[in-house]
């Protein structure tokens, strides 16, 4: 900075010895100028004044130029997590606000519908018996409402309801054996859509409350809540005048507004992770205002006995899908990337056919340890 000051200093001297030269017609020297100030102040004043005009002017040139701002939060949803805005000069606190503001709405979603919380509302209904009524938060049940549409669009391939299936096969794990077909066709016939009932409330408060006919309904919020939360901290983003473009990410899934990104598609390592040192992308796709989500098996899986299962189940059959490939899922909004993403790791290739205008899905076929 200082050091930019003092190019501009000289500039200005030089600029000020010619600008007196060719208007007066002086025989000045540089050197000679600056003992002729004292004679010359009304023309240095003029001078003067017409080269803090020029830097005023830059000034509030320099506003209209834009800086992009980038937070990268820790301890949301046990992954990686980025914020991005692009704003003008002059935006930059109103930018960080803004930032801070989507990083609160990303955490608040979490508290609301993580089931690793205990404290959580769909950890308060996993818990809650048959006829128990809960308040539910606006969010939440927009999850709720989301997830059921989810599994008319997917026929079925998408169910939130199948969590007393995925919290058996944890606890198999923990056991270390592997549950047979009957244990998995009783779990699966406890817990429905048919089993949870979404009311609302009559009076002013507009509330809704649910309602559980039979203890053994549980909700898992895998393949839905990270995208819902994705798009609510970008709502924050967007809909200020102050943002130009942004973008959010949480591990890997993502929403952009208003700019256009390159995706790198990381292609697993020999032990299975996708770490960044040792991964290689074998496809890169571009996204422009929407949302983009993976789904795949490397990263969790149920560990049993030594083989490895995928966490993703088929509500249907109660049993992990095959580990045979990742599905990265392009869509309007992340929400609607992220169930289908699930979904289609159900459906396969099959399910391609049953994608909305809108959505497309591209399938990386895995060899997987």
């Amino acid at each position: 900075m200082f050091g930019k000051f003092i190019f501009r200093l000289a500039q200005t001297n030089l600029v000020l010895f010619y600008f007196l030269k060719g208007i007066h017609g002086l025989s000045l020297t540089p050197q000679k100028m600056f003992f002729t100030w004292k004679q010359r102040f009304h023309q240095v004043l003029f001078v003067i004044l017409v080269i803090a005009l020029c830097f005023s002017w830059q000034y509030v040139s320099s506003d209209e130029k834009t800086t992009t701002l980038v937070t990268c939060p820790v301890g949301i949803m046990g992954t990686s997590c980025s914020l991005c805005v692009t704003v003008r000069n002059c935006d930059l606190q109103k930018g960080n606000q803004l930032l801070a503001k989507a990083e609160a709405k990303l955490r608040e979603c979490e508290m609301l519908t993580s089931t690793w919380i205990e404290s959580s509302e769909i950890s308060r209904l996993n818990r809650a018996r048959a006829g128990e009524r809960l308040v539910l938060s606006s969010f939440t049940v927009k999850f709720l409402k989301m997830a059921k549409d989810a599994f008319q669009k997917t026929d079925g391939a998408f169910d939130v309801t199948c969590g007393p299936l995925w919290f058996h096969w944890k606890k198999c794990e923990k056991e270390g054996r592997l549950p047979d077909r009957e244990e998995l066709e009783l779990i699966r016939a406890e817990s429905s859509w048919e089993n949870l009932e979404l009311l609302k409330e009559t009076d002013e408060s507009g509330d809704f409350q649910i309602v559980k006919r039979v203890d053994g309904v549980s909700v898992v919020t895998g393949g839905l809540a990270k995208g819902m939360a994705i798009d609510a901290a970008l709502e924050i983003l967007a809909e200020d005048e102050a943002v130009l473009s942004a973008f959010v990410e949480v591990g890997g899934d993502l929403a952009t507004f208003h700019c256009s990104l390159p995706i790198k598609i990381d292609k697993p390592n020999d032990s299975g992770s996708s770490d960044s040192k040792e991964s290689k992308a074998f496809r890169t796709i571009y996204l422009s205002d929407g949302g983009v989500c993976t789904s795949g098996h490397y990263a969790r899986f149920f560990l049993i006995n030594g083989e490895k299962f995928s966490q993703i189940l088929n509500p249907k059959t109660g049993c992990p899908v095959p580990r045979q490939w990742t599905v990265t899922v392009t869509a309007s909004c992340a929400a609607e990337a992220d169930y289908w993403a699930t979904a289609l790791e159900v459906l396969g290739k099959d399910g391609i056919s049953l994608l909305p205008e809108g959505v497309k899905a591209e399938f990386f076929e895995e060899k997987l340890p």
